[in-house]
């Protein structure tokens, strides 16, 4: 009964150590990735408290948040286009799109392929790719999606793509995007418009 007793002891130790932290984790403490822009200004996503921007003139940190527009304030991801423009994702009300004076919204409603958006990319044509993190309430539909300016393209299933866990897309120097996820490698085929998986390849190169 001691040892049950004392690895009782132990495990609630560890349990207040390791899992507590993860209640509280909108509580504004958690960053969750940062980028430098154009201009030198740093921007840092917060779980919690939307963003932060840091001037790296005046040295003063200035707070985005759904006050001053934003569609949450849990925020996954960052990114700058060539444009100049801040892109802010995260996992359940889709995008924003920041241009210095504005901030402009992008869900499902006016033509986002999925409000779960968990990474952000710029290839060289100007399109910007979104990974989806997946099924939102059990709906299939996951993939990525390419918004060319105008409007958004769906690639999931039907395209040779997995359904769930986007985590990275790069552009290589042939133009070809290469997305990243819980299903494996992929490369997008231009002409035909679907995704090959090159997941078995990079296993059996080991």
């Amino acid at each position: 009964m001691k040892k049950i007793y004392l690895h009782n002891q132990i495990y609630s130790f560890l349990f207040l150590i390791f899992i507590t932290p993860c209640f509280g984790q909108t509580d504004g403490n958690m960053f969750r990735c940062g980028i430098r822009d154009k201009t030198g200004n740093l921007w840092f996503s917060n779980i919690g408290k939307g963003v932060y921007r840091y001037n790296a003139v005046s040295s003063i940190f200035t707070n985005f948040s759904k006050k001053d527009g934003l569609n949450d304030n849990n925020i996954e991801s960052i990114f700058e286009d060539k444009a100049g423009n801040i892109w802010f994702a995260n996992l359940y009300n889709g995008v924003c799109r920041y241009d210095g004076k504005s901030i402009t919204h992008f869900t499902e409603e006016n033509g986002l392929c999925n409000d779960t958006i968990t990474y952000i990319y710029e290839d060289k044509k100007g399109n910007i790719w979104f990974g989806i993190e997946g099924s939102k309430w059990g709906a299939p539909r996951g993939g990525v999606c390419r918004y060319d300016g105008k409007s958004f393209t769906h690639y999931a299933i039907k395209n040779g793509f997995g359904n769930v866990g986007v985590w990275t897309i790069v552009e290589d120097n042939d133009g070809n995007i290469w997305v990243g996820s819980r299903n494996g490698l992929f490369r997008y085929h231009s002409p035909s418009g679907r995704f090959i998986n090159y997941t078995y390849k990079v296993n059996s190169s080991n």
